[in-house]
């Protein structure tokens, strides 16, 4: 029987969460996609260093440099989604696996040989080159998936504690916006002035 007279009892201080020193670098996929697509791609080296620079205490006493694991993703990413896999282990939720890393590599890989080879093609057919461009920002579908789990292992599914765009988000959003501009007035050009489509 419970003690009626007994003061009652609250928990004054939050218990640590299992692993939280393990969080990740949470962003909504909103403000991801944007900004991925108006960088024309190249938000993945922030994101990739955000994400490798949230886990360097989790990896002590390694030392971990989260510039070169962000340049050289196609090498890290399955490391990334296993740190992920883990965490989401500990806290019982449905796991990433690797396919979403796979993905992410065989596009990224893919995308760079045929950038390589059609650089050596003179006459390169205008829409080949937006096609190429297309595969590039393919890679965002991974990467959407590996987000999605890295926002549910930090506790925060829906990226909400970074869903806002920041001056510095605009300014890039600005830039990229001129460059796509910039590209598909070229693309423009080129197919009125009757280049090979």
């Amino acid at each position: 029987m419970e003690n009626l007279y007994r003061t009652p009892q609250a928990q004054l201080v939050d218990a640590p969460l299992a692993g939280a020193e393990g969080h990740f670098f949470t962003t909504s996929i909103r403000k991801m996609s944007i900004l991925f697509i108006a960088t024309m791609g190249l938000y993945i080296l922030y994101w990739g260093y955000k994400q490798w620079d949230s886990q360097r205490s989790r990896m002590l006493p390694k030392k971990i440099m989260p510039v070169w694991r962000s340049i050289f993703s196609i090498f890290y990413m399955h490391s990334l989604s296993g740190l992920i896999d883990e965490q989401l282990r500990q806290q019982g939720k449905p796991l990433l696996g690797s396919g979403p890393a796979t993905l992410y590599v065989v596009v990224a890989i893919g995308s760079a040989v045929l950038g390589q080879v059609s650089s050596r093609i003179e006459e390169l057919p205008v829409l080949l080159d937006v096609f190429l461009m297309l595969l590039q920002l393919c890679i965002l579908l991974p990467m959407i998936s590996i987000q999605r789990q890295a926002n549910l292992a930090s506790q925060d599914p829906e990226g909400s504690g970074n869903a806002q765009m920041s001056g510095a988000n605009i300014g890039f959003i600005v830039a990229g916006v001129l460059f796509w501009c910039l590209y598909l007035g070229s693309i423009a050009t080129l197919l009125i002035l009757g280049v090979p489509a």
